[in-house]
């Protein structure tokens, strides 16, 4: 059979994109992990982190219980993930474990996502931005539509389980030979 026509702008003739974060994951098996204290394998430990978030890193807050495969938010109250990322979007696989719901709340260089930022997932109340965690998948957490360096901040309920993130690039137009389309 005759090949597709490119479906996206990065898939046409000529496309450049910009370097995006590379996938990362949040099981102690392959994850990378920013806090000092590293990993506490297999079991539930409280975390904290002073460090300035590093790209290709990711920082927890508060009670967590890591595996191989995820970073399980435990205890009673609500955890915390932090990174810094280059990408025009951001994906993460989530499981609710405890409940057949729950919710990750979303701020973006400290505020919440904008209409602009926001995916068709993402939810609004009282000034906050979320996303229904309702079955093991992947979920589209931020889609800034632009590159660029952001630092994200997720607030875990109790039970969410995160495995790993995927970063998107977009067309570099000043270095590209196609047009971009908005």
């Amino acid at each position: 059979p005759a090949l597709l026509d490119p479906v996206r702008g990065e898939d046409r003739a000529g496309a450049v994109c910009f370097p995006a974060t590379p996938e990362l994951y949040l099981g102690h098996r392959r994850g990378r992990i920013g806090n000092a204290q590293g990993f506490a394998e297999d079991q539930t430990a409280e975390y904290h982190f002073t460090e300035v978030p590093e790209e290709r890193l990711f920082y927890a807050q508060g009670q967590w219980h890591s595996t191989a495969e995820y970073f399980e938010a435990a205890g009673d109250s609500p955890s915390r993930l932090v990174l810094e990322y280059s990408a025009a979007a951001v994906n993460l696989v989530l499981s609710s474990n405890r409940m057949p719901s729950a919710e990750v709340i979303i701020r973006l260089d400290g505020k919440p996502l904008s209409q602009e930022n926001a995916t068709p997932e993402t939810r609004f109340r009282e000034g906050e931005s979320y996303i229904l965690v309702d079955r093991p998948r992947m979920y589209a957490l931020v889609d800034s539509h632009d590159f660029g360096t952001h630092t994200l901040d997720l607030t875990f309920a109790p039970g969410v389980a995160g495995y790993a993130f995927t970063f998107t690039s977009c067309v570099d137009p000043a270095h590209s030979q196609i047009e971009v389309s908005a």
